[in-house]
């Protein structure tokens, strides 16, 4: 289930039931004050240590993420092996979006990434997203993707919830059919619910 909190004021932030970050033992003050915009939780029939390189390395998910066409990885600031690490980055090159430059926040393989992106031509900032993966049973992964940003601009902020709905929803259903495994169900955009309206 993706659950989007679309025009949520980051003080609510810490009002959303089981916020996710506190389950993997993230404090997402620490990397970010923008509020959780999407919320997703979804089951595959493989362990962790089989799902971890499909969902963080780039050329795996340019498999099963539309809109996303190829990527690669840098290596660390010290000159490690490009990987998942922290200060590694991860560019991702979209189909008329340009690249995503995405950097690592927080990792610990294969239970925990925590990356950001940054894009010029997406209406977001501030962002931070959490890739949670625990092995409910053996065999069988569940997998919490969540993302917080702050939104930006006016042009494409109002048409971004949508088109995360149709990319996430029907990504998650390609990586399933390839790894095996189900959405808990289709994503949702939520109507406003902040209490301030005039804040976007």
């Amino acid at each position: 289930m993706i659950e989007t909190f679309a025009e949520t004021s980051p003080s609510r932030r810490q009002a959303v039931p089981n916020n996710p970050a506190l389950r993997p033992g993230i404090d997402i003050a620490e990397f970010t004050s923008a509020p959780l915009r999407f919320h997703g939780v979804y089951e595959f029939d493989v362990p962790p240590g089989e799902l971890w390189p499909m969902v963080t390395n780039a050329s795996n998910i340019a498999k099963w993420f539309p809109n996303i066409r190829g990527g690669h990885h840098s290596q660390t600031p010290d000159g490690a092996v490009a990987s998942c690490d922290v200060g590694s980055k991860r560019m991702c090159q979209t189909i008329g979006m340009g690249t995503l430059d995405e950097a690592f926040l927080h990792s610990d393989p294969p239970r925990l990434s925590v990356y950001t992106i940054k894009n010029a031509m997406m209406p977001i900032e501030n962002h931070v997203a959490i890739m949670h993966l625990v092995e409910t049973f053996p065999g069988k992964t569940q997998l919490t993707w969540s993302h917080y940003l702050d939104y930006k601009g006016i042009a494409l902020r109002r048409i971004f919830p949508v088109m995360m709905k149709i990319f996430m929803d029907f990504g998650i259903k390609k990586l399933a059919s390839t790894v095996g495994g189900r959405r808990r169900r289709n994503a949702n955009v939520l109507k406003p619910t902040c209490h301030n309206p005039k804040r976007l």
